[in-house]
């Protein structure tokens, strides 16, 4: 049951979260004791920062899909919350039922953040740090339950099947001579790759967006575990490696980074399930930009936050851009 403070709390939040479903405010406001702010960036949320008497908060209305967002993100800063570590906001509501968009309420956390990805040893390994510590979380040492990430793999034939399974949503006029080369080429390498035994399953936040870390003097957190989930922390690796928040990062850095992580971990397996994972993505991102100019001019990909107008010409640009990639290391 939940405490009588924290039930004070949420009647407390209601008329909030009432008002701001109802106004959606696009600038700061002030409403009887709370000062309202929309905090710009995410694409599948409508974010707000809270500040008032009874707390300063992040609120989170999500869409509503098969992924449950708000119940994924609740459900991870719970996990932290119960190991003690300071990586993460605390969590402090969850309503999926009585809004049009289920919404969670978070602390707000104060902290530096930046567009660029890192550029020094020190920053990166502070980002490396961050993850160390997130996959330092596994389901034997936590009681709260979690579901599977969103986008992982922990296996070679799970790379396969999220690379099937990206393909299928894709209708097959819109595959590219290219891409068809490259799936073809990709199957091809799967029966040829070095497998393992186990891959570990740890807590994954399965987003690295620059935009998500909070950089401090002391640890790095991070915001936005809308797609966190169980799953081999070796793949994060490989999605920072291939997110187009990091398109511009001189590929040398990646090899930095694998035996940086790979020590910190004491793991020398890591390098192999992160090559392989790396050419998994580069694979996905293929597809996944072919999806976007097939889905956006059709309405097909609902999102709350308004598409930007340039969205075509940025996504064949990055389109190009993992075509480039792909042919490289793949």
């Amino acid at each position: 049951m939940r405490k009588e403070s924290d039930q004070a709390l949420a009647r407390h939040l209601a008329p909030l979260l009432e008002k701001l479903v109802a106004a959606a405010p696009a600038t700061a406001q002030e409403w009887t004791d709370w000062i309202v702010k929309p905090i710009p960036g995410g694409a599948n949320n409508l974010l707000y920062r809270a500040s008032g008497a009874a707390g300063d908060f992040a609120v989170k209305f999500t869409i509503r899909d098969s992924r449950e967002r708000a119940k994924r993100e609740f459900c991870a800063l719970q996990i932290i919350a119960e190991t003690g570590l300071e990586i993460a906001p605390q969590p402090i509501l969850i309503d999926t039922e009585s809004y049009p968009q289920p919404v969670v309420v978070q602390s707000w956390l104060d902290g530096e953040v930046q567009v660029t990805p890192p550029i020094t040893d020190r920053e990166w390994l502070k980002l490396l740090e961050h993850h160390v510590a997130i996959h330092s979380i596994e389901p034997a040492t936590v009681k709260s339950r979690h579901l599977r990430a969103v986008v992982n793999a922990r296996s070679i034939a799970e790379c396969h099947r999220l690379i099937e399974t990206q393909l299928n949503r894709l209708p097959e006029p819109e595959r590219s001579g290219h891409l068809r080369e490259l799936v073809a080429r990709f199957r091809r390498k799967c029966d040829s790759f070095t497998g393992w035994d186990t891959a570990p399953v740890s807590l994954c936040r399965v987003d690295c967006n620059t935009l998500n870390f909070i950089r401090r003097s002391t640890t790095w957190a991070s915001v936005d575990w809308e797609n966190s989930g169980w799953g081999d922390g070796a793949f994060e690796l490989a999605d920072i490696m291939t997110h187009p928040a990091y398109m511009d990062v001189p590929h040398e850095r990646w090899t930095w980074m694998i035996d940086t992580y790979s020590r910190l971990v004491n793991d020398s397996s890591i390098s192999n399930r992160v090559h392989i994972y790396y050419q998994t993505l580069l694979v996905w991102w293929n597809i996944r930009w072919l999806r976007y100019r097939y889905e956006m001019p059709r309405g097909l990909d609902q999102r709350l936050a308004k598409t930007p107008t340039t969205w075509d010409q940025k996504a064949q640009h990055k389109y190009e851009h993992y075509q480039r990639l792909a042919d490289r290391f793949v």
